[in-house]
């Protein structure tokens, strides 16, 4: 096949082949999928552009026909035990300096942190976490009601040509209901109503607060006496954060609901056009493998997006921000984020917008891009959005900064919305500058 240059689709998958652990780039990693022992054929080496040695079986999946390639002979044998050597002289290296620790307290540190989206439940803060948060949306104006369902249920409403069921959190949790604000927020997660079967459910919370990481040592389980006395039973860890002054109940998605709401959900909300029996090989809501994740924000009354691939975490402006010298006047400063020293960019002097006072709405985008963090000051953000690729238009020209800047436009007619590339939000050379003297505050 002909080379390509890497994109921001382009992913590595590491694949361990003997003894070594080797890494295969890729143009793009669809979904991950368990398929039915049916639906896996012999090959069909037929008018193939691969090698038909490398292939092993076919899945055939609707319209579909994956072929499934053997790891093993990917790589010959010369290959393989020249890279086994090479990474046995590597880790010889490592282990005569720091880098080696480097490398793996960052493999660990990765593997032991967790993304929660945070929420506000009737003044209670709760998290949901990532991966099983699928987008965060705001209240549309029109909920369908549904006769004969638990009072939970607040009806269905349309999300891209989806039914999607809307349930309200404060009910479930016995908790009077409001009125609808500005602030309320719909978090769409995905709950199992049979082994293989899997719903979109949007649940309702008073306000989405922002995405965190945290370290697993944090997490604590529910104390022993609640769950003997069948409370907390949706909570499958309790965070105890700022030294004890914040706490905060992660849900447990598949604890949420009772049978009863799971039944009626199974019956009511069949999703259209989708066969449950497979939507392991399909994501949730709507996935023509190729939708994007957007975190959406503003800045001067205008909306911006950026992928939520390489936004690492959301948080609120601190009150002490301490400044850099000799930096750029877009460098607002730096903060101390959980121990790790992290420059902080003001987005509207990046583009060159008018100032404005710090109030409560503003947040922080921690943008984590070839493993360095930066967090960028925006006016609010406003929701996670998926995004089909067919809805997504080249930007027009307008000068060669913004050409780099802002490449793409999603149009959501009234809104349009400009998608930034967060490999241009800085240059190289801020970047360094910028880190460089984080740095020599740090020491």
């Amino acid at each position: 096949m002909d080379r390509t240059s890497a994109t921001e689709a382009t992913r590595v998958i590491v694949i361990t082949i003997g003894k070594t652990k080797i890494g295969f780039t890729v143009d793009r990693v669809v979904n991950v999928a368990t398929p039915d022992p049916e639906m896996i054929k012999p090959t069909n080496t037929a008018g193939g552009k691969i090698d038909p040695t490398l292939i092993t079986n076919t899945i055939h999946s609707d319209n579909q026909i994956i072929q499934v390639l053997n790891c093993h002979r990917l790589l010959d044998n010369s290959v393989e035990e020249e890279l086994e050597l090479s990474t046995q002289r590597f880790n010889h290296l490592s282990s005569q300096s720091h880098f080696g620790d480097v490398i793996d307290e960052e493999r660990d540190d990765d593997e032991d942190m967790r993304q929660l989206v945070c929420c506000m439940v009737d003044g209670q803060e709760y998290a949901f976490p990532l991966e099983d948060t699928q987008e965060i949306v705001r209240i549309p104006e029109i909920i369908t009601k549904v006769p004969l369902t638990e009072s939970a249920i607040l009806g269905v409403i349309n999300l891209r040509g989806k039914t999607l069921p809307l349930v309200s959190l404060r009910t479930l949790f016995g908790l009077p209901s409001i009125s609808f604000s500005d602030s309320h927020r719909v978090l769409v997660v995905n709950i199992s109503l049979s082994e293989k079967e899997r719903l979109p459910v949007g649940v309702v919370v008073d306000a989405v607060r922002e995405v965190i990481r945290l370290h697993v040592d944090v997490m604590d389980s529910v104390p022993e006496i609640m769950s003997k006395m069948g409370q907390a039973n949706d909570i499958s860890a309790i965070c105890n954060l700022d030294d004890g002054r914040r706490t905060l109940s992660v849900i447990s998605v598949e604890q949420l609901f009772d049978a009863q709401i799971v039944d009626q959900f199974s019956e009511a909300y069949p999703q259209e056009g989708t066969d449950m029996s497979t939507i392991d090989d399909v994501s949730i809501l709507e996935d023509d493998n190729t939708d994007m994740q957007l975190v959406i924000f503003k800045l001067d009354k205008e909306e911006f997006g950026i992928s939520i691939h390489t936004v690492q975490e959301i948080i609120r402006i601190p009150e002490n921000i301490s400044r850099v010298p000799k930096t750029d006047d877009f460098i607002e400063g730096v903060i101390n984020l959980r121990g790790n020293v992290l420059p902080i960019v003001d987005m509207r002097k990046r583009f060159h917008l008018p100032e404005m006072a710090r109030h409560e709405r503003q947040r922080i985008l921690v943008v984590n891009f070839e493993k360095i963090s930066t967090g960028f000051i925006v006016d609010s953000v406003s929701e996670v959005l998926r995004i089909p690729e067919s809805q997504l238009e080249d930007a027009p020209v307008l000068s060669e900064e913004q050409a780099q800047l802002m490449r793409q436009m999603v149009n959501l007619s009234p809104r349009m919305i400009g998608v930034l590339s967060a490999d241009q939000l800085i240059s190289n050379t801020e970047m360094y500058k910028l880190h460089m003297a984080a740095n020599d505050m740090d020491s």
